[in-house]
């Protein structure tokens, strides 16, 4: 693998139909601020979000994990992708003050947020080298897999752990591969080639077969 490229205390811009969601609100939900319950919660969910900062990590180079799932994923990719989100430990004391102090609505509302911007995070990564990748006529696949899913095992966690030095960003690795502070997610992808069209390769194929 090629040396991990770190960027720290992102804000990430998060659409605030995506928390409400994340709570459980049914989709497009649209909240009455002229009731206090919906104007609290609101208020909660600004504030988050504007105070909210996440840390990633990724590498790119070649296949290293054993797993047919993910091979068959990369099969049209040329390197390969593993990346890292992480919630601020500052956000997450946040969090734990909100439910020592009994507010718990909040905490559910921070918390709600923080994993949104974690997922976001990954997304933001993809982005970051999709801007640097349009010149070559490549870009990051949209789909990734994560340790635990399919047939790649949960203990190739610590290996995404080792491989992005996350023990540098305060994160830490449990016995079971468990990951803290808990709104830590990893991931893996690919780079593809694609045509100055933007169409994919599979596509390309597909027309060939017409």
């Amino acid at each position: 693998m090629e040396k991990t490229h770190i960027l720290k205390d992102i804000h990430i811009n998060i659409p605030v139909n995506k928390i409400y969601q994340r709570m459980g609100y049914p989709l497009n939900y649209i909240p009455d601020i002229t009731h206090n319950r919906d104007k609290q919660i609101e208020f909660d969910i600004r504030y988050a979000m504007g105070n909210i900062k996440v840390d990633l990590v990724y590498t790119i180079g070649t296949n290293i994990f054993k797993s047919n799932d993910l091979a068959n994923m990369l099969k049209n990719c040329d390197q390969t992708v593993i990346m890292a989100s992480t919630i601020s430990p500052i956000f997450m004391k946040i969090i734990k003050d909100k439910i020592k102090n009994e507010q718990l609505s909040s905490a559910v509302i921070y918390d709600a947020v923080a994993s949104v911007a974690v997922d976001k995070g990954l997304a933001f990564i993809s982005e970051h080298i999709n801007k640097e990748l349009k010149k070559e006529n490549k870009q990051v696949l949209k789909k990734r897999f994560s340790a635990g899913y399919g047939d790649l095992d949960i203990s190739n966690q610590k290996i995404i752990y080792d491989t992005l030095s996350l023990k540098d960003l305060g994160v830490k690795i449990s016995k079971t591969f468990m990951l803290t502070p808990e709104k830590t997610v990893t991931a893996i992808t690919g780079i593809e080639k694609t045509e100055a069209s933007g169409q994919r390769p599979e596509a390309r194929q597909k027309r060939k077969k017409l």
